[in-house]
């Protein structure tokens, strides 16, 4: 099974949804106001890495309260500001 942001993207707005979605941009504005960058490893750490945190963290890109600056190589590798 791979990841598919339109499938997931309706679980972001589920009560369980929504609390990982708050718990990842707190954990994301944190590490951007102390280092300048998160690294998505830090993000998929905030829960046990299921698509819905993925759909979590493309939401919070797509509603521009983080950017990606590395799309290279493999996605838990990319890096965001």
């Amino acid at each position: 099974m791979t990841y598919d942001y339109a499938k997931e993207r309706p679980g972001v707005f589920t009560e369980e949804g929504v609390r990982e979605l708050l718990e990842i941009e707190r954990i994301a504005r944190l590490a951007i106001e102390k280092s300048g960058a998160v690294h998505t490893s830090k993000l998929l750490a905030v829960r046990d890495s299921s698509w819905r945190t993925m759909a979590c963290i493309d939401f919070l890109e797509e509603i521009g309260r983080i950017r990606c600056c590395t799309k290279a190589g493999a996605r838990n590798d990319w890096i965001y500001f």
